[in-house]
């Protein structure tokens, strides 16, 4: 998680906000990185003020997450044997 130089007191629940979406990256192998950015900036799939930004899509956190978990597949582990 980057984030730029700025006189800016962040808010717990941003910064919590901001390590989840970082989190779920991780976890999905997901290209990119989360930025907070002061002033906000404009989501351009939501239209809301954004202060976490996943670059390079440049979508805020929640517009992200939501795309994601839509994309996501889960694949079944090679080998594995469904329980009876």
């Amino acid at each position: 998680m980057r984030s730029m130089v700025s006189a800016e007191v962040w808010k717990r629940k941003t910064i919590a906000f901001a390590i989840s979406v970082r989190r779920l990256m991780q976890l999905m192998n997901a290209a990119g990185d989360v930025e907070l950015r002061s002033p906000a900036r404009v989501c351009p799939g939501c239209g809301k003020a954004a202060e976490v930004v996943v670059v390079p899509e440049e979508l805020c956190g929640d517009c992200w997450s939501k795309r994601a978990i839509a994309a996501w597949k889960v694949v079944p582990a090679s080998g594995a044997v469904p329980e009876r």
